[in-house]
């Protein structure tokens, strides 16, 4: 079994490399899911009085690729730290060692690798939910609050997260909502970060939702 260590940044709680069965333990060997995507899936979790939402990457073969991408979101949301970003726990980068195999009369040894990150749970989903619900009677404040807010971390991300951070994939899936209905954009599975005063032009392979 194998792990990979992400280099620790600032953050007013700094989040923490966690143990697979740590996390397959709290989200009780990940029976209870609350969202999926192209990327991953995301589990409930409990320990003592918190909740967790755990986020599973999708195991693919391209697993080069699949790193990158991992260490770059970690990378990123080590960094961040404001009160409409999701705030991250902790991550897991985890190699399991399974039983070998016998592949064209040879023994192969056979691992699966497990890529997790651990968020704070926000029990009212995400804004899509809310804008499907043509009945959920959200005042004028409450509406004004969520814009507020998803702008006042979009602007963290582009001026004040020691460079510019392009989300490149923001949707209503990936604004998340605690309890005071205050908004917390997510998922930054696609996101790049650029020095000030960069400038950057996407032309060809683009990625996420159409």
């Amino acid at each position: 079994m194998k792990e990979m260590e992400v280099t620790e940044q600032h953050q007013t709680s700094t989040p923490k490399k966690m143990e697979f069965e740590y996390l397959s333990r709290i989200t009780k060997e990940f029976s209870t899911v609350i969202g999926s995507g192209g990327f991953g899936t995301v589990y409930k979790g409990k320990e003592k009085d918190e909740f967790f939402a755990v986020k599973k990457l999708n195991v693919t073969v391209k697993l080069e690729r699949d790193d990158t991408q991992f260490m770059n979101e970690v990378a990123l949301l080590m960094d961040l730290d404001h009160p409409n970003i999701v705030r991250l726990k902790g991550y897991c980068y985890h190699i399991e060692e399974l039983e070998p195999v016998e592949c064209n009369g040879m023994i192969v040894d056979v691992c699966e690798v497990h890529r997790l990150l651990c968020f704070e749970y926000l029990p009212y989903g995400s804004l899509t939910q809310h804008l499907k619900d043509e009945f959920s009677g959200l005042h004028w404040h409450v509406r004004y609050k969520i814009i507020e807010g998803i702008c006042n971390g979009l602007h963290y991300l582009h001026e004040g997260a020691g460079g510019h951070i392009l989300h490149l994939d923001l949707k209503p899936d990936n604004i998340l909502l605690d309890e005071y209905m205050e908004p917390k954009i997510g998922d930054f599975g696609l996101s790049r970060s650029f020095g000030q005063g960069r400038t950057h032009i996407s032309t060809a392979n683009i990625s996420g939702t159409p």
